[in-house]
């Protein structure tokens, strides 16, 4: 299914209304504070029938058309990296339109014309995994367009590394390089909003694989530092790989593992976190090469199949030996081990103060639900009255196993912030 979606891209642009209008910030001289929006460019439109000729072989159904936005504004690599960087994403706009004596979009409603902007909901998505440059969600819009047609104002950040901050090798799953870029997305999302004469409702967040990660460590991030701004009115993070330490570990037991997503971890943080790393020592590939695969604009799929599906085709033997034993011996194997649980969310004393669900299917090949499980656990361990929980999905059958790119949960969290939109 999340496959299906993502191939449901803005391919008819051609078709749609692509008048373009841009919001430019002033020039100042200055440099723009943190979460300025700088530009942004209307994308296109589709309408509720548009949609619904996609959405029916995946068994959802638009309630409402949207309008889709690239916004350029101004953030920073991370904490640890506090460098200012112009950073984008996109964000998808529910249609609004006027019926009798109210406006509605979706869950969105209002009196008559001029007694009150429009308060629309919104979702903080986050997406999963791309290794290419022009899979960027505000270059190949996909993503949050289901969202955003059941009445959400849906904010999808780039992540650094892609989009206006494409000079950048892209920090992947390292957690404070999601928080800059996301929080300063919400607030460019909140200047757009503001402008077109709409108001932002309760806000929710949620995302996939890497997104399911990347939208843990911003909810943990608007919890601790940036409460005063934001609430958060439900969370749903979904098939991340929380507990890096035992989605790696289970990952690279198996004969066969995802090497785009090995090989890019261990690229992202020979880049960002320990340069001293030995990348001879780990791949037993031409080292040189594969990371010009992540930097030569050729596609995630092609990537894939440049690489081999073998994990010991991928690592060499005696470090692969090393990192899976119980207590690593070489430099290498220990230093990745450190590396992976300093970055796993399932680590220190915060304990989610927002509602928040899990989902992850079970039988996932490619992130092991273990890092969900061991996630709660240490949640509950701290906390038992913490308001987490977790939707795990059985395969219904056995010999055709539910996998981490047709999990049926990917949109499951929308019928949960529904709710609250009642309450």
């Amino acid at each position: 299914m999340l496959q299906s979606l993502r191939m449901f891209r803005l391919s008819a642009l051609c078709a749609l209304f692509l008048t373009s209008a841009q919001v430019t910030a002033a020039d100042t001289g200055r440099e723009p504070a943190r979460g300025t929006l700088i530009e942004s460019t209307f994308l296109g439109s589709y309408t509720k029938e548009q949609l619904n000729a996609n959405f029916q072989r995946l068994g959802l159904e638009a309630r409402n058309g949207v309008r889709l936005f690239r916004v350029n504004y101004q953030s920073q690599i991370s904490p640890a990296e506090p460098r200012l960087t112009a950073a984008s994403g996109l964000v998808i706009v529910p249609d609004v339109t006027t019926t009798g004596d109210v406006t509605t979009a979706g869950n969105a409603t209002t009196a008559r014309d001029g007694a009150a902007a429009t308060e629309l909901p919104w979702i903080s998505l986050q997406h999963g995994t791309v290794a290419s440059k022009k899979e960027a969600p505000s270059l190949n819009p996909g993503e949050g367009l289901y969202e955003a047609s059941q009445g959400f104002v849906t904010a999808v950040m780039d992540y650094i590394g892609y989009g206006s901050s494409a000079a950048e090798f892209h920090p992947y799953l390292i957690e404070g390089a999601y928080v800059p870029a996301g929080v300063d997305l919400l607030r460019a999302t909140r200047s757009l909003i503001s402008a077109q004469g709409l108001k932002l409702g309760k806000l929710f967040l949620k995302g996939y694989s890497e997104g399911g990660y990347a939208t843990m460590a911003l909810q943990k991030a608007l919890e601790t530092e940036y409460a005063a701004e934001f609430s958060i009115t439900a969370s749903a993070p979904a098939a991340g790989p929380y507990d890096l330490e035992v989605a790696a570990l289970t990952a690279l037991s198996r004969p066969k593992s995802n090497p785009l997503i090995t090989s890019f971890l261990v690229l992202a943080y020979d880049q960002w976190l320990a340069p001293e790393l030995d990348l001879d020592a780990i791949f037993a590939l031409d080292t040189t090469a594969l990371s010009n695969l992540y930097t030569s604009g050729i596609s995630s799929s092609e990537i894939m199949k440049a690489l081999p599906l073998e994990t010991r085709g991928l690592i060499e033997g005696p470090f692969l030996d090393d990192f899976l034993s119980t207590t690593p011996i070489s430099a290498q194997a220990q230093l990745i081990r450190r590396l992976l649980v300093e970055q796993s969310l399932n680590q220190g004393d915060w304990v989610p103060r927002t509602p928040t669900r899990l989902y992850h299917c079970a039988d996932d090949e490619i992130v092991a639900v273990a890092a969900t499980e061991n996630a709660l656990a240490h949640f509950k361990g701290l906390n038992a009255e913490a308001p987490v929980s977790a939707v795990i999905a059985q395969s219904p059958d056995a010999t055709r196993p539910y996998s981490h790119g047709s999990c049926p949960l990917v949109f499951a969290s929308v019928g949960w912030f529904k709710e609250f939109l009642t309450r």
